[in-house]
């Protein structure tokens, strides 16, 4: 039983990569799996945090607006490219983690829980009332398409739902992997 789930898991990612072929022509499913690759990102680092730490996060998604914004800002207005901006956002997120994480691990309990949901209400709130620096309510149009590449030996094009969906879905098994390894 235990050699048949890696089997399993094989088996899913490979369907999960030749979806667009299977379904071609359905733009919403695509972008709605490319979403939930997105956030299933942040949800392996939660249960990183409660499943192996025990420590109920509820600002764990701000962490993740820290990244997604720098990555927007640095492509967007610094002319960054997509693998550079990704590296620097998930540095400063993680920047970010390490200086609201290290003053909550002496924390417990709800203390904990409530640290960090301020931690997370603060944050949106900034997302959402910096308006010349963030969109505000408004997002951030105007970030630029990436660049095609080859991954995994598949070309990623971003000039349709297909090239985000793949490149999200190998992001989130490099993470899978990464976490299991």
């Amino acid at each position: 039983m235990k050699a048949l789930i890696p089997a399993l898991w094989l088996g899913l990612s490979a369907l999960a990569l030749v979806l667009p072929e299977i379904m071609p022509g359905q733009p919403y499913i695509l972008q709605t799996l490319t979403l939930a690759w997105c956030i299933a990102v942040p949800a392996i680092g939660l249960n990183l945090i409660y499943g192996y730490a025990g420590l109920l996060s509820l600002g764990h998604m701000g962490l993740a607006g820290v990244g997604g914004y720098v990555a927007a800002l640095l492509m967007k207005q610094a002319g960054w490219g997509m693998g550079p901006a990704l590296a620097a956002a998930a540095a400063s997120a993680g920047a970010m983690g390490l200086l609201v994480g290290l003053p909550c691990l002496r924390l417990r309990s709800h203390f904990f829980i409530i640290v960090t949901l301020g931690v997370g209400l603060i944050l949106f709130a900034l997302f959402n009332n910096l308006d010349g620096l963030t969109g505000g309510a408004a997002g951030l149009p105007g970030v630029l398409r990436p660049t095609p590449f080859t991954l995994a030996g598949y070309r990623i094009e971003f000039r349709s739902t297909t090239g985000f969906y793949r490149f999200a879905l190998i992001v989130l098994l490099v993470v899978l992997v990464v976490q299991y390894a």
